[in-house]
């Protein structure tokens, strides 16, 4: 995996923040985001698309980008909060809970962050 967009983003001085859900095809829920901003020096070793890892290794990581992460956050609804806005609008809430995590841990202006986003259809 190689992080050229990330790189470009910093180029223009803006501070690029990844964001990505799981348990959207759960039928109990819930659906969690993570959002995370990491330092371009201090990328743990062996990111990839979480279906290539072992659950062991994505465990691994996960420490790994906790620690080294410069900012982190994670959204998480319940079922019932999927079953009350439909799974789409309550991705979409965990992936702003999850950036508002970062942004309130990095500070600073919202407009110096560039958001990069798995899926097409974020708000």
């Amino acid at each position: 995996m190689t992080f050229d967009v990330e790189s470009e983003f910093l180029g223009l001085g803006l501070c690029p923040i990844g964001v990505d859900e799981a348990g959207r095809g759960a039928l109990a829920g819930p659906v969690v985001a993570a959002a995370v901003v990491l330092h371009p020096q201090a990328i743990p070793t062996g990111i990839d698309d979480s279906k290539r890892l072992t659950s062991q290794r994505r465990s691994e990581l996960a420490d790994d980008i906790r620690r080294s992460a410069l900012a982190w956050g994670l959204g998480v609804f319940p079922a019932e909060h999927i079953d009350a806005v439909n799974i789409l609008q309550a991705t979409f809430d965990a992936m702003h809970e999850a950036i508002d995590q970062c942004h309130r841990h990095l500070g600073g202006s919202p407009e110096r962050y560039h958001l990069l986003v798995d899926g097409n259809r974020f708000r």
